[in-house]
């Protein structure tokens, strides 16, 4: 295999990623949607909920929707947070 047809290979899974992401983050927005039907739901809790569902489409169509809320610090730790790596590295994609 030649050095451009392995690079094809990791751009094609990169894509196969986003494109993954992409759904998770349409489908989260969708169950979340469905909560915001409970009457019985705090106005505050709903607004909050309404931002998330919104930040979520927006990423989801690929638009930059988090860069003012998560800064490094608070990037982090939502990584850790979650189990992930707080790097994502070309050497790290390539060898996972």
């Amino acid at each position: 295999m030649t050095a451009n047809e392995d690079m094809l290979g990791h751009y094609s899974h990169a894509l196969d990623e986003i494109y993954r992401l992409r759904v998770a983050l349409a489908y989260e927005a969708h169950v979340a949607t469905s909560l915001l039907t409970y009457a019985t739901l705090p106005s505050g809790a709903r607004a909050q909920l309404e931002d998330m569902v919104d930040r979520a489409r927006a990423a989801a169509r690929g638009e930059v929707a988090y860069r003012r809320l998560i800064d490094d610090e608070l990037r982090g730790r939502i990584l850790r947070n979650a189990g992930a790596s707080e790097t994502l590295t070309r050497h790290q994609w390539e060898t996972s």
